[in-house]
């Protein structure tokens, strides 16, 4: 396989880390009385907080993304292997080792490979190998190919062209092909003589093996044309096409893509506008599992996280089936809201899914065990923010937690840091000893100290509003007999502590701030092109940050800007070696 990429591939291996402390964001200054309004949430800020920001009169702002390796992710792997072989490999993709999360995304382009991830590799190849029959390129391997050693070893070569193709999203190199020959023979030897057809089918399954085994196929590459110089790169047409391709459907180029990549019309935003556009039309379904993935991470919902072991005794009904029923229920909400996916209606829709198995966390009954689209109380429920599923990702395995949920809006919603944590935190009062009836008086009492009140103040406002929701996302109005208080205020915005009821009225309010709009443009940039912004990036953010507002929020134009604009063409060089 080609030297320079596999040398890339195998320095990732070893260094992955990102050396920078923390991870970017801004840190709250509690002592701040607006907390951080026109920081780095605001359309006004820099890309990591600080003076307002003067674009005015500059050129076309582009990303400068270095050139660069990237992962497949589990459903890009996923997505690729049914391409290649059919839709019967799709469930050996979960025998992957999970994906790292380098920027808090899948997508990250920090992401290396473990000495697990290979290990789990190598079985899903196996098994995906076994349905070779499925290639499209195996049609051309007919009888005649089966007459003597000359004519399989000619048909192996002819295969192995146009399926390695695929594979790599790109042509292959003549000692590319020459190299899985090699494997081809070697696999076809394991064969008794006499059976010509058995020992073809053989050494294409050991070549097809290693193809899928090799960086070249788990990795995809944005450098440009080897022996490219100057301070930036163009890419090729493949890797272009390659770029596009993943960010919208998670899966590689399509037949049509991969044409205008051969016939050089890939060379314009224009011109790769056109075929995303295409792509969202073509595949609304991948598309569909592509926004979903990028909500479940960006507000890290996660049935099976810890946070979701709930306590037994508490909430019996927190059981396999009902983490199973929920975690369902988030996957037709995301991707029926994907069909027409504006962040308004994301955060508002009381419409959701419904079936015996999640029904009595709504309060509901039902008997059928299909998952019927339903209107819910739109006074209890609006958008992602109030499905059980989020809420119970950010709760305590016994109890509500107004801390995770206003640190979660806080970081997500305004990407917004929470102070330090100090050295020597007062330990939260136990439930049974602190007098406390409710979860939000208990929390009160520790918040009421000084120590603590002033980093609490940054986000606890938020974190109060979704106070009628208990620790599995059940709505209740009462808690230990006590009346729930769920009042609290948006925190950290120009709109400075903009009192809200609950956490409907937080959820509409969140779709409106202008703040908000900019934060989800820094979320789409990093999941989309893989990449933390920087503040070389802010004018350009800014920008998108616009555009988003014109497209009425649609989360697919936005998807669609960032990864078909002037900066998708072309990467900044590599330094070179000493």
């Amino acid at each position: 396989m080609r030297q320079t990429l596999s040398a890339l591939a195998l320095l990732l291996l070893g260094c992955t880390a990102n050396i920078v402390g923390g991870n970017g964001e801004q840190a709250v200054d509690p002592s701040s009385p607006g907390l951080a309004a026109g920081g780095a949430g605001s359309s006004g800020g820099s890309a990591s907080g600080g003076s307002p920001l003067d674009c005015a009169g500059t050129p076309a702002q582009k990303f400068g993304i270095s050139a660069r390796i990237r992962r497949l992710t589990r459903l890009e792997l996923e997505n690729t292997l049914a391409d290649l072989l059919g839709g019967a490999t799709r469930e050996l993709a979960a025998q992957l080792e999970s994906d790292t999360f380098a920027i808090g995304y899948s997508t990250g382009d920090e992401r290396g490979v473990s000495s697990n991830y290979v290990d789990s590799l190598k079985s899903v190849v196996e098994g995906a190998a076994a349905n070779l029959a499925n290639a499209s390129e195996l049609q051309a391997v007919d009888a005649a190919c089966n007459a003597d050693e000359e004519s399989a070893k000619a048909c192996a070569r002819t295969f192995l062209e146009t399926f390695g193709a695929r594979a790599l999203r790109r042509p292959l190199a003549p000692a590319e092909l020459d190299g899985l020959l090699v494997v081809y023979t070697a696999g076809s030897a394991t064969v008794a003589a006499g059976d010509r057809r058995a020992a073809l089918m053989a050494g294409l399954t050991y070549a097809v093996r290693a193809l899928l085994q090799s960086s070249d196929f788990i990795f995809r590459t944005e450098l440009g044309a080897p022996g490219a110089s100057g301070a930036s790169v163009m890419l090729t047409p493949y890797e272009v096409a390659a770029a596009l391709s993943y960010a919208l459907t998670a899966s590689p180029p399509d037949v049509e893509l991969t044409q205008q990549a051969a016939s050089g019309a890939l060379t314009t935003p224009a011109q790769l506008s056109a075929q995303g556009r295409r792509l969202l039309e073509a595949y609304p379904e991948r598309f569909a599992r592509q926004a979903e993935r990028f909500v479940r991470e960006w507000l890290s919902i996660d049935l099976g996280s810890p946070a979701w072991k709930k306590d037994a005794k508490l909430y019996p009904q927190a059981n396999p089936t009902f983490n199973a029923a929920l975690d369902r229920e988030t996957e037709l909400f995301l991707r029926d809201w994907a069909k027409t996916p504006s962040l308004s209606a994301l955060l508002t829709s009381s419409k959701s899914f419904v079936s015996r198995d999640n029904a009595p966390v709504y309060g509901l009954t039902a008997t059928s065990a299909e998952f019927i689209p339903t209107a819910l109380d739109a006074s209890q429920r609006a958008g992602v923010l109030t499905l059980p599923s989020y809420l119970g990702s950010r709760a305590h395995t016994d109890s509500s937690s107004p801390v995770l949920r206003g640190i979660a809006v806080l970081k997500k919603f305004l990407c917004l840091e929470p102070p330090p944590v100090p050295a020597m935190v007062p330990p939260l009062p136990p439930a049974d000893q602190s007098g406390a009836k409710t979860t939000r008086e208990r929390f009160a009492l520790h918040t009421s100290i000084a120590f603590c009140s002033s980093c609490h103040r940054a986000f606890d406002p938020m974190g109060y509003a979704f106070e009628h929701y208990d620790a599995i996302g059940q709505y209740r109005e009462q808690e230990n007999g006590q009346l729930v208080d769920s009042s609290g205020a948006l925190v950290g915005t120009a709109r400075s502590d903009a009192p809200v009821a609950d956490a409907v009225a937080l959820s509409s309010l969140l779709s409106t701030t202008p703040e908000v709009h900019s934060c989800f443009v820094r979320q789409t940039y990093r999941f989309t092109i893989g990449r933390k912004e920087t503040d070389a990036d802010a004018c350009a953010l800014s920008s998108y940050a616009q555009l988003f507002e014109d497209k009425e929020l649609d989360v697919r134009e936005l998807m669609l800007a960032l990864v078909t604009d002037e900066s998708a063409l072309s990467r900044a060089a590599l330094p070179s070696p000493l």
